[in-house]
């Protein structure tokens, strides 16, 4: 009998029970499960991928880790996980659920969405104090992610230059839809559908499952788009790490420790007793700027050395 269910996307638990060698986020987990004391992780893994329904519950679970707001969806129609307490992590919303048994580790932020935008201002300032050379942001999610519509709406409403939302369908783990590049090109010309024939000259990425697995795709497509090329900022450490200009976001492998931790303190608990605190902290990191790709863009040595009064990390 497994004490932990774990959900996940296939990117970040490539495959069931368990896979070998682990994703870094699910090892990361697991390291948290051990350092909160458990000893050897008693955890079911199930991928959660597609529009599959969740298969029935395992006997003996006694807490449910969901590291998607796709998963989480999926849960609001179990009904034999209704009373079981929940861990998340990397959910950016998970109200739809009974909140007396939900608990967890929220590694996405609506601050953060918003920060995102504000370091990309400040990587292409204007010829002013405090105005940027940016005359209109993009910003591309998934479409079928409902949490992504949710942290575009908060970047949507903050502070100027003007932004144009961008979900895109068949960002799904698995490739790219065929003609994404073609709708970078038209989000830069201002031919896009949804451009209303207004061009962008930046561009913000969101991460969720499908953009994480492709992440280097993605990047590549963003890099030899032709000109005008957009200036890229992603949601993601990650995505900096294979050429992509600058990253920033949650530390995930921090966040998914804490999932791990709280994960064993629930299966510790005596029965009836109360769950640990609901919510910890969002663990934000610098902006990580990719070497190559900043030399390209500013030339040798010119990138910004500091974004959002933080320094950035050179990877």
């Amino acid at each position: 009998m497994a004490c932990i269910w774990y959900l996940a996307p296939r990117a970040v638990n490539p495959a069931p029970t368990p896979p070998n060698p682990r994703h870094p986020l699910q090892q990361a987990f697991e390291n948290g499960v051990v350092s909160a004391g458990c000893g050897k992780p008693d955890i079911e893994w199930h991928d959660a991928s597609g529009a599959a329904a969740l298969p029935a519950l395992p006997a003996g679970v006694q807490v449910i880790v969901a590291s998607s707001t796709l998963v989480v969806d999926k849960l609001v129609f179990l009904a034999a996980a209704a009373a079981i307490p929940k861990v998340f992590v990397g959910v950016a919303d998970p109200t739809l659920l009974d909140p007396s048994d939900v608990t967890g580790v929220n590694s996405l932020s609506r601050a953060d969405s918003v920060r995102l935008r504000a370091h990309l201002r400040e990587a292409f300032p204007g010829a002013g104090p405090g105005t940027t050379a940016l005359n209109r942001i993009g910003v591309l999610f998934n479409n079928a992610n409902p949490s992504k519509h949710v942290q575009a709406a908060a970047i949507l409403t903050s502070a100027p230059p003007a932004v144009t939302l961008f979900p895109v369908a068949g960002l799904a783990p698995g490739g790219l839809p065929p003609n994404f590049q073609n709708q970078l090109v038209q989000i830069a010309n201002g031919t896009h559908l949804l451009s209303a024939g207004i061009a962008c000259d930046g561009l913000i990425v969101l991460s969720d499952p499908g953009t994480l697995e492709n992440a280097a795709a993605i990047v590549d497509a963003v890099n030899t788009m032709p000109a005008p090329r957009l200036k890229t900022i992603y949601e993601g450490r990650e995505f900096a790490l294979v050429d992509g200009l600058m990253g920033f976001g949650a530390d995930r492998a921090a966040a998914y420790k804490k999932a791990g931790e709280l994960a064993c303190q629930i299966c510790s608990l005596p029965p009836g007793a109360p769950l640990p605190r609901r919510r910890l902290p969002t663990v934000s990191g610098n902006v990580s700027i990719n070497r190559a790709t900043a030399t390209a863009e500013w030339g040798a040595g010119r990138h910004p050395v500091t974004l959002g009064g933080r320094p950035t990390e050179l990877v």
